[in-house]
């Protein structure tokens, strides 16, 4: 055997145990988070309403919830359960005590408040239609006329873009508490 062939199988070899030492570290999970506390007591003057504010229970009652219910489940299944748990926790105490009606009410001003929203998009962007923009220029337009209309768009879109520039990962735990945060004022 050549010193040249045996040199050309050792670096393929290599190769091919480097990429299978890689495929086994990328299939190991990450360490758990700890549990925060499944019944948190609720903050006084913190109930949710039509103004979007949300008690600090809520978010430690929906991370016990999401451990709960698990990630078998998929799309409405796991919203109704979801829904079940938040419910069960609601009634033991862990966050203010709404009746049937105070929870429809609010319902129905999100849901009121996302059609407006909708239609505001829809018309920012008929507006923005026949200009040459690229697909930045358009969204960034898009986002600008939604927020003159919107105090609370434009107080979230505020927050958005201070949490980019502090290159904080969207969908991640510490984005969301600055997002929160930032939404409230606090």
């Amino acid at each position: 055997m050549t010193l040249h062939l045996f040199l050309q199988r050792a670096a393929v070899s290599a190769g091919v145990l480097i990429l299978a030492i890689g495929l086994a570290v990328a299939q190991t999970a990450p360490a758990p988070n700890p549990a925060p506390a499944p019944n948190a007591p609720a903050q006084p003057g913190t109930a949710p309403g039509g103004d979007g504010a949300r008690g600090d229970w809520r978010a430690a009652a929906r991370d016990a919830c999401r451990s709960q219910v698990g990630n078998d489940l998929r799309g409405e299944d796991r919203r109704e359960a979801m829904r079940k748990c938040m419910t069960e926790r609601r009634g033991a105490g862990a966050g203010p005590q709404l009746s049937e009606a105070e929870r429809g009410r609010i319902r129905e001003l999100r849901g009121a408040d996302r059609t407006s929203q909708k239609e505001a998009r829809k018309a920012c962007r008929e507006g923005l239609k026949n200009q040459r923009l690229t697909e930045d220029e358009r969204r960034t337009g898009i986002e600008e006329c939604i927020a003159k209309d919107n105090p609370r768009f434009a107080k979230a879109l505020a927050c958005r873009r201070e949490a980019d520039s502090k290159k904080l990962e969207k969908r991640s735990g510490p984005y969301r508490d600055f997002m929160r945060s930032c939404i409230r004022g606090a």
